[in-house]
């Protein structure tokens, strides 16, 4: 990421290859930061209601996650394909129920991520 920056080389990052999203930087020249196989759902917490996720998990695979617990993430997509987090989140998707329960930006607690000039630690935003 570093040397990208340095050299002002575009930078696109991709949680799945099959989304429609993919059209905004799949046209672009630059280098392609592949996220599908950090699909992981890193943590549960109940308790607290908080899930820890990667950027590649579906949220059709968070909400099958929820289920045994009773809960289900209010977000509904109208997509075709499988709709990875961390495509989302930047767009602010919504879905059909976003008027009754809120958009992705209302589910957002934090963030881990890492800047264009590719520190070597990764930055977190959380909201206040």
């Amino acid at each position: 990421m570093r040397l990208a920056h340095d050299h002002r080389v575009p930078r696109h990052s991709q949680g799945r290859r099959n989304w429609p999203g993919r059209r905004r930087s799949a046209h672009s020249r630059g280098l392609v930061l592949d996220l599908c196989r950090m699909n992981k759902i890193l943590a549960i917490r109940i308790v607290d209601r908080s899930v820890v996720v990667q950027p590649g998990v579906v949220y059709a695979d968070l909400e099958n996650a929820l289920a045994p617990y009773g809960f289900f993430f209010p977000l509904t997509l109208q997509a075709e394909k499988p709709v990875p987090w961390g495509q989302c989140w930047p767009t602010n998707a919504g879905g059909i129920r976003g008027a009754k329960y809120g958009v992705t930006r209302d589910y957002v607690l934090g963030l881990e991520v890492v800047l264009p000039d590719g520190p070597a630690d990764a930055h977190r935003y959380t909201r206040a």
